[in-house]
């Protein structure tokens, strides 16, 4: 290479190779795909056909976020910010920063015009240009200045990061809406949000600079001040009764907190954005958009926390387990058991934070007008009716199934976590995550279209049938695998079959409540997907495939 600046860029095309030939080859696919479903159509793609050609745009973007995002894997700091390495080079910091700032918002903008241009413009639906372009470009500069700046503190960098995929979907939402804040032009809608990109450069560069320099120096006074009140804070100072209870303590302080948080979060944003989905959706069934919207996101983020609570250390991008954890005088059955007990204490602890949160939310006089725009409550009261029992009962029973069904959700991402290959790994949560979207997508579209939904509801029966029958084949497999390898104890695997038995209730009283008003092959459908399999039972097969490779 003639330069060092060359090589950054071309390390950057090197380590990723496969996933940008992919991406490359995404665009024709889809723009073929796209156009000749709206040819078919009469020259214009249908609505419901935009959410699932949007994904491979999302996830592409997404993509090159991460590209260009630069990190690395530390053993000690887990996901670090720009490698230790890159700052031996004959570089100065500023120039290490321009040209990967650079270079991802010429990538990210140049990818959604592609997109835009050559995949969604000949199917008759053209995207916005200049305001997303605008916003994409900020926001690539302000997550990498995020990712490289924080990385001494990856606790506040993982909340400043949420906070900016939320800030990102608010200013796309609002700036390419109508409202009389933003009836500007798109150059001038535009203008404001790009001024905001010399901010983002130079926290890039003074975050950089820092952490080249050995960290934040100028936080060490604060250190000064919060020891001693730290110091203040009981901590456990008697000894552990079993190997088990130290191991529950010592994944409880690793990633405890912070993924009852994240679940508390996820929970808090259902109940702010339920307003805007039953106005956006004012012509599907109530009931529909209620649970597709209570279910979605929680579900999304458990999927995420469990593949977390899988890995030895969250922060890092390491899966299998080191040579200190595998060598632990605990069997692998007691070590599945206190994730499978931590997964639970996530779930409890991120109802009450959701709850707290949630209170703190619906005292904000403009969410109650949404609220009432929506006329939610009568809605809320007419639904919880239809039965025999109480409201309140009614309400409490559906709180404590869904709670369940999200806690067998970050199990189910858990059991293949524990496998500890990073391909599979990414492999099978890219798939969950892509036929969960298909599938709220499809369930959706049947009913907005009832005629085709008559004239599918055998093929949807027959699906069901065959899935159902998959995971109960699986889960049969994968007990008597267990219990014949004699990895856990009869009782042991008792309890593992009624805790999805419990997981199978909760499916089936969730239906049973929000089924007045949908369509039974849909809820057949929608609950057969949520049916658990023998992830429990899995789990420990694929932790002690990855506690002896």
């Amino acid at each position: 290479m003639r330069t060092p600046a060359i090589a950054l860029l071309w390390e950057l095309w090197r380590k990723n190779r496969w996933g940008h030939i992919t991406l490359l080859a995404a665009i024709p696919v889809c723009g073929l795909l796209c156009g000749l479903e709206a040819h078919l159509r009469g020259g214009q793609l249908l609505p419901e056909f935009v959410p699932p050609a949007l994904l491979p745009m999302i996830i592409s973007i997404i993509w090159l976020f991460s590209v260009f995002g630069f990190t690395e894997s530390d053993s000690r700091r887990g996901f670090t910010g720009i490698p230790l390495r890159i700052f031996a080079l004959p570089l100065r910091t500023i120039t290490i920063v321009t040209w990967l700032t650079v270079s991802g918002v010429l990538a990210v903008c140049g990818l959604y015009l592609a997109w835009a241009e050559l995949v969604f413009a000949p199917a008759g639906f053209p995207l916005p240009i200049l305001f997303p372009t605008a916003v994409l470009a900020t926001s690539i500069v302000f997550f990498q200045a995020a990712v490289w700046g924080l990385a001494s503190f990856p606790l506040i960098r993982a909340v400043v990061l949420i906070g900016g995929a939320v800030a990102l979907i608010w200013v796309n939402a609002v700036g390419l809406s109508d409202d009389d804040l933003w009836s500007q032009s798109d150059v001038s809608k535009s203008l404001w949000v790009l001024a905001f990109l010399p901010l983002a450069y130079g926290a890039a560069v003074f975050g950089v600079q820092a952490e080249r320099c050995g960290g934040w120096h100028v936080w060490a006074w604060l250190r000064a001040i919060t020891r001693p009140l730290l110091r203040i804070i009981p901590r456990r100072k008697t000894a552990f009764n079993s190997r088990a209870g130290a191991q529950l303590w010592f994944e409880w302080r690793r990633k405890g907190w912070f993924l009852a948080i994240a679940i508390g979060c996820s929970l808090t944003v259902v109940v702010v954005l339920s307003p805007v989905a039953v106005l956006s959706e004012p012509h599907a069934p109530f009931s529909l958009v209620v649970l597709l919207h209570i279910l979605f996101f929680p579900l999304f983020m458990s999927g995420v926390a469990g593949l977390g609570l899988g890995k030895p250390d969250f922060w890092s991008r390491e899966t299998g387990l080191t040579a200190y954890q595998a060598v632990q005088p605990i069997t692998s059955a007691d070590l599945v058991f206190t994730k499978l007990k931590i997964a639970g204490l996530i779930t409890l602890l991120g109802g009450l934070v959701g709850l707290t949160l949630t209170w703190g939310v619906t005292r904000s006089s403009s969410w109650r007008e949404l609220w009432n725009m929506a006329e939610l409550t009568p809605k809320f009261t007419q639904l919880l009716s239809v039965h025999a029992f109480h409201p309140a009962l009614v309400a409490a029973v559906s709180s404590v199934a869904v709670m369940i069904i999200i806690w067998h959700s970050m199990t189910s991402s858990l059991s293949f976590a524990l496998i500890g290959r990073l391909r599979t790994i990414n492999t099978r949560a890219i798939v969950r995550g892509v036929l969960l979207f298909e599938v709220i997508w499809l369930i959706k579209w049947l009913s907005d279209h009832p005629g085709q939904l008559r004239e599918f509801t055998p093929l949807v029966y027959a699906a069901s049938g065959l899935v159902i029958a998959w995971k109960i084949t699986r889960a049969a497999r994968a007990f008597r695998e267990v219990i014949h390898r004699k990895l856990v104890s009869h009782r042991a695997a008792c309890g593992l079959m009624g805790l999805s038995l419990i997981a199978a209730a909760s499916i089936f009283v969730l239906g049973w409540i929000f089924g007045a008003q949908i369509a039974a092959p849909l809820l057949v459908f929608g609950a057969v997907w949520l049916f658990p399999g023998g992830a429990l039972a899995q789990s420990v097969l694929n932790l002690v495939s990855n506690r002896h490779r």
